[in-house]
């Protein structure tokens, strides 16, 4: 799966697009936790429902994402996207008022791919959800993006000039398309730039919106650098009296309020004693010396605890 990844990250680069791609996660695979059977079509219906891939696109901030399942019954792989590559309606680029076309964000970011087939096949998936086309047409009117948004396979054979040419483009389909299946047709690593065969236009085309389908990864961080003072010893009795302050952690979401915990003694299990809404608290001690911590909350989400902690001291008679 890492060389798949890897091969298309090299497809990428090789075409020559401009705008960058991150492979996110590529040095382990990400259980779905989740078996997907049946056809190509019936095994994608199944992962655009699953909540735990959904859950992992939001918590890592992709894009699009390669599903990697086995047993399918008809195809190695699928990527449907049907505002670029459809056989019954003419296909068309929409923009919105920032230039991108967003229309696929929600049901046009997963490929999948039966990891028993070739390494090019994750690649040759993912040029679709980028709008690019087979060799061929897939029928009706304007199926493709652009009317040369093909891949590209070319056979040659001069023996008078010693020429011999035979190749496809990643987005070709091995079986149907590569030019001449008699003799060996070399794969090209790469999105075809020929005339009549512009893949590499398609993907130029989409790859800026694709980059604006991003879920935002939420990054709720804890509370950092907590410290304070005591104020006053018995003050009033029989409390000790501190103060406390901590620092934002850097979380990407608004701060509601933060919930104070403390531990009493410092050695037992952390409970739950106040909220306050600003980086800052009081805390009254009595009988023993206590261990405050501090997580940050949105409205409805906590992060988790602060991994520093303060100690506040009890020594009023």
């Amino acid at each position: 799966m890492k060389t798949a990844l890897n091969y298309f990250d090299g497809v990428w680069n090789n075409s020559g697009i401009i705008t960058p791609v991150n492979i996110l996660n590529n040095q382990n695979s990400i259980p779905l936790n989740a078996s997907l059977i049946g056809s190509s079509v019936a095994q994608h219906q199944q992962a655009e429902g699953l909540q735990s891939l959904m859950d992992l696109r939001n918590n890592h901030g992709a894009d699009v994402v390669v599903v990697f399942t086995s047993g399918m019954t008809d195809a190695s792989g699928i990527a449907p996207t049907q505002y670029w590559i459809n056989s019954s309606i003419p296909t068309t680029f929409v923009p919105n008022g920032s230039g991108v076309d967003l229309r696929a964000k929600e049901d046009g970011y997963i490929a999948l791919v039966d990891i028993n087939c070739d390494l090019d096949v994750t690649a040759h998936e993912l040029g679709h959800l980028f709008g690019a086309g087979h060799v061929t047409g897939s029928g009706g009117g304007h199926p493709y993006l652009f009317d040369d948004s093909h891949a590209d396979a070319l056979y040659a054979n001069i023996p008078q000039l010693n020429i011999f040419i035979n190749y496809r483009t990643v987005v070709s389909d091995s079986d149907a398309e590569c030019a001449n299946q008699v003799f060996p047709c070399q794969l090209q690593q790469n999105f075809s730039g020929r005339p009549d065969h512009d893949n590499k236009k398609a993907v130029q085309t989409t790859a800026l919106s694709v980059a604006n389908y991003r879920q935002t990864p939420v990054i709720l961080a804890s509370p950092t650098n907590l410290w304070g003072y005591l104020v006053g010893s018995c003050s009033p009795p029989p409390y000790d009296h501190h103060r406390i302050f901590w620092s934002e952690g850097g979380s990407n979401v608004a701060i509601n309020h933060y919930e104070i915990f403390y531990s009493q003694p410092p050695t037992g299990s952390y409970i739950y004693g106040w909220t306050r809404s600003f980086e800052s608290t009081d805390a009254y001690v009595a009988g023993l010396d206590a261990s405050v911590k501090v997580r940050a909350c949105t409205t409805t989400l906590c992060s988790n605890l602060s991994a520093g902690s303060y100690l506040a001291t009890w020594g009023c008679d």
